[in-house]
């Protein structure tokens, strides 16, 4: 809860099979858990996550907009989990947290890997508090806002469900 969290990294054991975890993280002031359901796990292992506040320091190669994002991005790794089937993140974050004039049902997901390359995330659900990352195996920092240049709209349902429709700018794919 609010009351308890980690400034911090936390990690998780996930055993085998699918499996959900709630990781207690957030930064010297807000707590903003962080929901990750790891598919079909074969090989037991750990998955670890934390939270920083402000933008990232490449979010202008990310293919979001430094203007129209979340001013916070997530850290989720695995620490040996050999065997899964990709994961569905749930991110929270305060609409505070939002840059004004940004519009949350325009938001994509970008994940920064340990190779030094943006890509984007298949996404779910965004509301003004959460974004969902559906199936992925992308690992490292994730950034969430509106894509940096225009594109083909989003499908969206009344869920404002994604599908990918929007190749952004920077060294993305």
């Amino acid at each position: 809860d609010a009351g308890r969290y980690v400034n911090g990294i936390v990690e998780w054991t996930y055993p085998l099979n699918t499996n959900t975890r709630v990781f207690p993280v957030g930064d010297a002031t807000e707590y903003r858990p962080v929901q990750v359901t790891a598919n079909d796990v074969t090989a037991t292992g750990g998955i670890y996550v934390s939270t920083t506040p402000g933008n990232h320091f490449d979010v202008e190669n990310s293919g979001i907009d430094s203007n129209k994002n979340v001013n916070r991005y997530w850290t989720v790794k695995d620490n040996g989990m050999l065997g899964f089937g990709g994961m569905d993140i749930l991110f929270k974050y305060a609409p505070a947290e939002i840059d004004l004039g940004a519009l949350y049902p325009n938001f994509i997901i970008q994940n920064y890997s340990s190779d030094e390359i943006w890509t984007t995330v298949t996404s779910g659900i965004f509301t003004d508090s959460s974004a969902q990352a559906t199936g992925t195996w992308e690992q490292g920092d994730f950034v969430i806002g509106e894509p940096s240049v225009a594109c083909t709209p989003p499908v969206i349902t009344f869920e404002n469900t994604h599908s990918e429709s929007c190749i952004p700018t920077g060294n993305g794919t």
